[in-house]
């Protein structure tokens, strides 16, 4: 029972999960673009949030200009993904912008922030990077599950139906602190 289990997990989990990664658009999880900015930050090395000696405030994290225009507002159909898909990113067209996940510890954004460092030196789009945050975020998740299923003695069923809840999924297929926390 135990490994029929486990097998009916991945069997379900991995399909599902890929439609959700490619059915979301990027930034419809919600607040996934302050995370994406808060990756992107670590991505460039910076895992505390920066202050301003004086007065103890926060200062603004610099990412593409393109992280704006992938906003829920602005990418709103699959048109406009295909667009930015095809844009090169500038990385040197940065925005300066103030982020609320700023303050988040970075070990929950480093498989985004990983991705975001392998994209911005190949030099390609930035979009691929969110891709592939998403993957590995719902890598890590499936395997978070997985072991969880494993190890319970009892209770296998809860941990396989909290799985499949909508918003669990969302989560794990998000750019999020979320994704990780919930693992």
């Amino acid at each position: 029972m135990k490994a029929k289990i486990e097998k009916i997990f991945l069997l379900t989990i991995i399909p599902i999960g890929l439609l959700y990664i490619i059915f979301m658009l990027p930034t419809y999880a919600p607040d996934e673009s302050a995370h994406i900015w808060r990756a992107y930050d670590i991505s460039q090395g910076n895992i505390f949030t920066r202050q301003n000696r004086k007065t103890g405030e926060a200062i603004g994290i610099n990412i593409p200009q393109i992280l704006i225009d992938a906003k829920q507002e602005n990418l709103n159909n699959y048109d406009k993904l295909k667009e930015l898909l095809i844009k090169k990113t500038n990385y040197n067209d940065t925005v300066t912008i103030y982020s609320p996940a700023q303050s988040y510890p970075f070990v929950f954004y480093l498989p985004a922030a990983i991705s975001f460092f392998i994209v911005r030196n190949l030099n390609i789009s930035i979009i691929y990077g969110i891709y592939l945050a998403k993957i590995l975020n719902f890598t890590i998740y499936v395997l978070g599950v997985l072991y969880a299923i494993n190890k319970t003695v009892f209770g296998k069923m809860i941990f396989l139906t909290c799985a499949f809840l909508p918003m669990v999924l969302q989560q794990a297929v998000s750019i999020s602190a979320d994704s990780i926390i919930n693992t």
